[in-house]
């Protein structure tokens, strides 16, 4: 072989080499973030399934032992967390807190 064919054999051999290398490490770091974001998104679905908030809001001539029993009905559920009565008078407590002034004005 010439000279000339062995130098044109070498080019291509590294530019091989190099097209490989690069081909590699690009696989193995998509591998690795396919990874990762299966990681997170597991630990995403978790967080908001635990942090789902459902209001419920009952009508103003409810009487306190029925909310309470409602209640009491939800917690029954295993898929309920945990629940939080509220009395109308709390709710308007918290929201002239919120607010910084009295809303019914």
């Amino acid at each position: 072989m010439s000279e000339y064919e062995l130098s044109t054999q070498k080019r291509k051999t590294k530019s091989v080499y190099v097209s490989t290398v690069i081909s590699i490490a690009l696989v193995l770091l998509v591998t690795g973030m396919l990874g990762l974001l299966l990681v997170h998104a597991k630990n995403l679905s978790k967080y908001v399934k635990e942090n789902i908030v459902l209001n419920v809001i009952v009508n103003d001539g409810t009487s306190e032992g029925d909310v309470l029993s409602l209640q009491k009905d939800l917690e029954k559920d295993p898929y309920v967390l945990r629940t939080e009565y509220i009395s109308k008078e709390l709710a308007a407590k918290n929201l002239k807190e919120d607010l910084g002034e009295d809303f019914v004005q």
